[in-house]
């Protein structure tokens, strides 16, 4: 199953509350999407995005219980108002591709981050993952000094598959390690 945001739907859709529902691919299409929350199943396998923002973002894991009961575990949690980050983004997510002013953001960052560090924790195939970003900017101004990609992170990201890409301006982290000469 596949959630297909238009643009018609910019001026209104705050809540996407797809939890539960098999959810395979999300697509925000369209440019202008503001979401205060959104609530993905653990079987997302791609999220799409073009010039949008979410306030909350979560994962969650659906356990049915008894015939049509379920129960709700989140997996997976981030606020851009409290700037919290809780859990881990599922290694389903395989494809995440956040273009426009989606990628420029302190949220798509944390989430960038947190699903590489899941995929690596998890020891999963990286090459089997794809990254697309452009229109990014990254820097201590403006996502903050704590918030920027390490030399690692970026790293891990050049793993990913051939397909990915970041496209834009990033700083990187200054951890304070020295670089090898070769």
């Amino acid at each position: 199953m596949n959630a297909f945001i238009y643009n018609y739907d910019i001026s209104e859709l705050q809540e996407v509350q797809a939890m539960g529902s098999g959810l395979i691919n999300f697509y925000s299409s369209q440019s202008g999407n503001n979401f205060e929350n959104i609530e993905l199943p653990d079987t997302i396998y791609t999220i799409w995005m073009n010039n949008s923002n979410w306030n909350n973002l979560s994962f969650w894991h659906t356990n049915i219980v008894e015939g049509n009961q379920a129960t709700f575990s989140q997996l997976y949690s981030q606020s851009k108002s409290s700037g919290t980050v809780d859990g881990s983004v599922p290694t389903n997510v395989h494809n995440i591709s956040l273009l426009g002013t989606t990628g420029s953001t302190t949220s798509s960052i944390l989430f960038v981050r947190n699903w590489l560090n899941s995929l690596i924790t998890n020891n999963a195939d990286l090459s089997q993952y794809t990254l697309v970003m452009d229109k990014i900017n990254w820097s201590d101004t403006t996502v903050g000094a704590n918030n920027l990609l390490t030399y690692e992170e970026l790293g891990y990201i050049a793993q990913l598959s051939n397909q990915s890409s970041l496209r834009g301006y990033l700083v990187l982290k200054d951890t304070g390690e020295e670089l090898s000469s070769q």
